[in-house]
C-alpha cells in the first residue's frame, strides 16, 4: 500500500531458544557494508 512506505521493520532482536533477546541496531545494519561484516 502507499502508505507503507519508508521503514518496514520497527525493530530486529535475536535470541536463542531459551536465552536473553538482543537488540539489533537496525541503522548501523543499514550503514554497514558487505565488506565490513567479514
Amino acid at each position: 500500500p502507499s502508505g507503507a512506505k519508508g521503514r518496514f521493520w520497527r525493530s530486529i532482536y535475536v535470541s536463542a531458544t531459551m536465552g536473553p533477546a538482543i537488540e539489533v541496531d537496525i541503522s548501523a545494519l543499514r550503514d554497514m557494508k558487505v565488506g565490513e561484516a567479514a
